[in-house]
């Protein structure tokens, strides 16, 4: 069910952003555009299963500590990142990396413990930022504002009981894979 759930998260976002500029009336929709009448029959589909739950301001928190953990940058890019972060209102939140040797540990372990080495860097891992000890207004704050800090844009996810459980690797896989069936990028 996990990969379920980061494609309901992502299209989610999105219909959230779409639902703000159309305002709710389908006939403006610009129905040409096959990305987002794909999303609506995505949509509409999880919509479906009796787990689906919206991103709202629920004060709820994900699990795990307050951070940021991300892959597929190199270290100039997560210090911009850090800073931008920064800028709009995550002072002293840590932005963590993925290094090689953690791909093999579980996240729980990863997002506890202090980064030793250098980042897995560009190209070698997917470009990815988990959410940890956020709440959804976080994540929206953060995917609404991605685009003005001029990185490319990650696979976003949050932490959860179950994923807080895998191997960092598992989880990049699972969302590479839910990236690809949402065909996505």
């Amino acid at each position: 069910m996990t990969s379920s759930l980061l494609i309901k998260f992502v299209v989610s976002a999105f219909l959230s952003e779409f639902r703000q500029r159309f305002a709710g009336d389908v006939e403006r929709v610009p129905c040409k555009n096959l990305w987002i009448s794909s999303f609506i029959v995505v949509k509409v589909a999880l919509m479906s299963d009796s787990d689906f739950q919206e991103l709202t301001n629920d004060v709820r928190v994900f699990p795990g500590p307050r951070l940021f953990l991300v892959s597929g940058y190199d270290a100039d890019e997560i210090e911009s990142l850090s800073g931008f972060l920064e800028g709009i209102g995550y002072p002293g939140v840590p932005v963590k990396y993925c290094t090689a040797s953690g791909l093999d540990s579980l996240l729980e372990t990863v997002l506890s413990e202090e980064a030793l080495e250098e980042p897995a860097g560009k190209g070698k891992l997917p470009t990815v930022m988990v959410f940890s000890g956020m709440t959804s207004a976080d994540v929206q704050t953060v995917m609404g504002r991605f685009k003005e800090c001029g990185l490319p844009r990650p696979i976003f996810a949050t932490t959860t009981p179950t994923n807080l459980k895998f191997t960092v690797k598992t989880l990049l896989q699972h969302l590479l894979e839910e990236q690809r069936a949402a065909g996505i990028r």
